[in-house]
């Protein structure tokens, strides 16, 4: 089988036709685009339905088929200074976790670091809704506090979630709570498969509603 990668540029587009196996998994797909076009695969931000294709997953997920189009974004390679400066960033904000998990807030509350939680831990790879505009993002949790006030029992409303957006998205770093995030999607149901009632979540293509 094959499929067409629409690579945009503006408002310009190039059509490329790249044959790849049903077994192919999303970075292998990158892979193939690199030798076809060129571009690295961690410059390549991949949709196909208004969702944005991870790695790890198989084209068969997405419910991609032969001929099928795949938009394609190029991201531009970030500076070395702005990587180091952020190396350098991560670094200080790393000793300053390890040399103090515990800080007072005031007065009696205190914000605890942890490293996990009933529900996800640190690394887990999820979606997360941002506040700002609404929309869902592929995102991982790179740390977990909890705030315990004095007289209050501990829940999941006292938990915040800073998180860090995934490779191939648009970038971003947020403090966010226990209801802003999920496990991350990846399942694509049949229409066999919905029942009433059910809540899943629906892609919406804003540049090409008819895709």
């Amino acid at each position: 089988m094959h499929v067409i990668i629409r690579k945009l540029t503006g408002s310009q587009y190039e059509n490329v036709l790249i044959p790849i196996s049903k077994a192919n998994t999303i970075l292998e797909l990158r892979k193939l685009i690199h030798n076809k076009l060129k571009i690295d695969p961690e410059q390549q931000m991949l949709l196909f339905m208004g969702k944005e294709l991870v790695n790890d997953h198989l084209i068969t997920d997405y419910g991609i088929q032969n001929g099928y189009t795949i938009q394609m974004v190029v991201r531009q390679h970030k500076s070395p200074n702005k990587s180091d400066e952020l190396s350098k960033s991560s670094d200080t904000s790393a000793t300053t976790t390890s040399s103090s998990s515990e800080k007072i807030i005031e007065g009696n509350n205190k914000e605890i670091t942890l490293t996990s939680s009933d529900y996800y831990k640190v690394g887990d790879q999820i979606d997360v809704q941002l506040v700002d505009n609404g929309a869902w993002y592929e995102a991982e949790i790179i740390g977990i506090k909890k705030k315990c006030v004095e007289g209050e029992d501990s829940s999941n409303d006292n938990l915040i979630f800073t998180v860090k957006n995934a490779p191939y998205v648009m970038e971003f770093e947020s403090d966010v709570k226990f209801d802003d995030i999920r496990p991350r999607s990846f399942y694509v149901y049949k229409h066999s498969e919905l029942k009433k009632d059910m809540v899943v979540l629906a892609n919406y293509n804003i540049e090409e509603p008819d895709l």
